[in-house]
């Protein structure tokens, strides 16, 4: 899972989230799975109390609930993620039916609903290049972690004068409702 946050196989970050929690779903499903696959039932001739365990029925509800849990938010997080996309795709491929469908028939909402996607669009492009940076500043402290010098070091020096310094001037006061994306 580490390895997929790090390289993030997706071009879309939708789909790098979907994958995580997928991997996620596997993990907690496999290894609560292998509770009821070992569990032993303590009434048979070859249960030995000292190297076999079973489950109470408590511990099969717990189990079970926690693979429920985890699987059924991985589906309404894909749900969510497709009616999405569905809904861009016909919005782009039929505007007419996207009016009918998602805005009541009332096309004088399709300018409103253009303006949110257009800042959806700009904020997950720049979420994007965030984590693109954050993943080539991770890169950068490793390599000098690992004492590797490199062609560019100054200029990798002055990027981080740069920033430390701008950082320090912007202003990270949130402000309600009013989104300039």
């Amino acid at each position: 899972m580490q390895s997929n946050s790090s390289n993030r196989p997706f071009s879309n970050r939708a789909l790098n989230d979907i994958e995580n929690l997928s991997l996620s779903t596997q993990i907690a499903t496999i290894y609560c799975g292998i509770f009821f696959i070992s569990s032993k039932d303590p009434s048979q001739s070859s249960f030995d109390k000292s190297k076999d365990f079973y489950l109470t029925a408590n511990g099969q509800t717990f189990f079970f609930a926690i693979i429920a849990f985890c699987n059924v938010a991985f589906i309404v997080l894909w749900l969510t993620k497709f009616v999405a996309v569905i809904r861009v795709l016909i919005k782009e491929e039929y505007p007419r039916l996207y009016i009918v469908i998602f805005l009541c028939g009332r096309s004088d909402k399709m300018g409103l609903e253009t303006v949110k996607r257009a800042k959806d669009v700009k904020r997950e492009s720049i979420i994007e290049s965030i984590e693109g940076i954050l993943l080539f500043m991770t890169k950068m402290k490793d390599m000098y972690a690992n004492d590797v010098f490199y062609q560019d070091h100054n200029r990798f020096i002055k990027l981080l004068y740069f920033i430390e310094s701008e950082r320090q001037q912007i202003d990270l006061t949130e402000k309600r409702h009013n989104y300039y994306i």
